[in-house]
């Protein structure tokens, strides 16, 4: 893998999964014990250049500076070729062939390189510099026979595009990249709420839940009812009410859903919306994280977000992993973008009692936990549309955390 060093950042950033930094990452797995450390020129859109061989193959490495002001985030494109060789005496020709640009003839002066060829492979003949292009075939037919053909070698040349603050780049060999998921923004995998429901349950409706009227269920709930979009767990009856907890949704509409199925079916009336009290996210980066305690994640979230955010780093409890932790989660507000920002004040009330956490790994899973208070006063209520915005909220601190910073973040949560 590839990690770049910033001149105005501490730490490390790492490259986004796609098929070009996949393929990237396979190569320097190769040619890793040949690549150390590139250092880039502080000059504007300069760069550095790394080539390695093996017997029949060549890779070269060229990181180029992009100019300030381009788009802040590293790209990699991948050229592969083929490259045959015969020697005649000290004449070599070879023709390169590319996919884009088809056949190209060229000769090199290398005294002794048939014998070089079959010792070292046809890789360690090569000399970019001493090549010279053939205008017409036929200039080179005669040393073009099978009886000289000494072998060919495959080469990768890899353009790695990169901001201009980077100066430093360093090649690591990864055998885990399978594990780096693509980019992806956080999705509900578990929302709980709770809901009140009042009225006698029917007698016929003892029969249809998972639990016996006479048996506690989870929680000591009276009703356990199980579905498709989550499960219910109804409890004993208090003052005329029944308090109701759904677990495992993915929203407040499925939610409302289970619950008025489940209403219907014991002959009970909601007298209260379900209102959320515990999110659960995942989201993948796509890219590997700098946890460290003083590394470029901590870095980025303090730019982002100041004393708002607490970090703690490298809890090696089943994964390695940091934590963040917003003990009001009003305070991510302040760098949303402004549609964000707008939604979010209608929610002010709640946003200061709620609580986010996010577990970060180092191969770049994001776990979201959100904690949201009792309701205090009956504005607050609009559980969906409070719901919606957590949501927007996640999304909007993932992109800051996938992406390096919200300028420099790939997905836009407005």
């Amino acid at each position: 893998m590839l990690r770049f060093a910033r001149a105005d950042e501490p730490g490390w950033t790492g490259l986004r999964r796609d098929a070009q930094a996949h393929a990237l990452h396979a190569l320097v797995n190769t040619h890793v014990e040949g690549l150390p450390a590139m250092l880039l020129p502080d000059a504007p859109g300069a760069s550095a250049v790394r080539a390695v061989h093996t017997r029949s193959a060549r890779c070269v490495f060229r990181v180029l500076k992009e100019p300030p002001g381009a788009p802040d985030a590293p790209s990699v494109d991948i050229f592969e070729s083929r490259w045959d060789l015969w020697c005649a005496g000290s004449v070599c020709v070879w023709q390169h062939s590319r996919g884009d640009e088809g056949r190209q003839l060229f000769v090199q002066r290398c005294a002794a390189a048939a014998a070089a060829a079959a010792a070292l492979g046809a890789a360690r003949v090569y000399d970019p510099a001493a090549l010279q292009r053939v205008a017409r075939p036929a200039d080179v037919a005669q040393h073009t026979t099978p009886a000289h053909y000494c072998g060919f070698f495959a080469e990768a040349v890899v353009l790695v595009r990169v901001p201009d603050a980077v100066r430093r780049v360093l090649f690591l060999a990864d055998h885990f990249l399978h594990q780096l998921h693509a980019f992806g923004p956080p999705r509900c995998v578990n929302a709980c709420y709770t809901a009140v429901v009042g009225g006698l349950v029917r007698a016929t409706g003892h029969t249809t839940t998972i639990n016996a009227r006479d048996e506690r269920g989870p929680c000591g709930s009276e009703f356990y009812i199980s579905s498709v979009l989550g499960v219910l767990h109804i409890f004993p009856c208090q003052q005329g009410a029944r308090r109701v907890t759904c677990k495992a949704f993915a929203c407040a509409a499925d939610a409302a859903l289970a619950l008025d199925a489940a209403c219907s079916e014991l002959g009970l009336v909601a007298v209260a919306a379900p209102l959320v009290h515990m999110i659960i996210m995942k989201g993948t980066t796509g890219c590997g994280l700098d946890i460290a305690q003083d590394g470029n994640l901590a870095h980025v979230l303090r730019r982002s977000f100041g004393a708002a955010v607490a970090y703690v780093p490298r809890l090696d409890e089943v994964n390695v992993h940091g934590t963040c932790s917003w003990p009001r989660l009003w305070d991510v507000c302040a760098g949303c973008p402004a549609g964000l920002q707008a939604r979010a004040a209608a929610h002010r009330a709640v946003l200061l009692r709620t609580k986010l956490d996010v577990r970060v790994t180092r191969l770049g899973t994001c776990i979201y936990s959100v904690t949201v208070p009792k309701p205090a006063a009956p504005a607050e209520l609009d559980s969906a549309a409070v719901e919606q915005c957590l949501f927007a909220l996640c999304e909007h601190v993932h992109a800051i955390i996938g992406g390096g910073g919200s300028a420099r973040a790939r997905y836009c949560c407005e």
